[in-house]
């Protein structure tokens, strides 16, 4: 039923990635808030290379796990995908503990988490209501 969907799914994770990848090297961008406002340093700030490099690497691992769960039979992908929303929790989780005084880059890595978590959560449940109604119409 989904079988062309199924073979577009890489590209469709890979242009996702692309846009998430590129609002974040934007953001590295903007000026910092906390050290404007409230250190009160107003000189420019050196572009945050290491950290956006480094959350880019993080995201690009989250991605490629859920391109990984998609691309198995149904109920192999379900229990991939409970891998994928543990792990996407976690990393939420610790992205949420560390953004008390955290520059714009932090926030938009932490967006794109939180859409990727909505993605696996989503696709978790349409292929769980999948299954169990390909179950039942297997009983009738």
């Amino acid at each position: 039923m989904f079988e062309q969907v199924y073979r577009h799914t890489r590209k469709i994770i890979a242009a996702i990635y692309a846009v998430m990848a590129a609002l974040l090297i934007w953001a590295g961008t903007l000026p910092d808030g906390y050290m404007i406002h409230v250190r009160k340093i107003i000189e420019v700030q050196p572009y945050p290379v290491w950290p956006v490099l480094l959350e880019l690497l993080i995201l690009a691992v989250l991605y490629m796990m859920f391109a990984w769960a998609l691309s198995s039979n149904l109920w192999e992908r379900v229990w991939k995908l409970l891998v994928c929303l543990t792990i996407d929790i976690i990393v939420s989780l610790l992205i949420v503990i560390t953004m008390m005084h955290a520059p714009t880059y932090h926030a938009f890595f932490l967006f794109s988490v939180f859409l990727l978590t909505l993605f696996v959560l989503l696709a978790l449940l349409l292929l769980s209501v999948l299954g169990l109604n390909n179950k039942l119409a297997s009983k009738r």
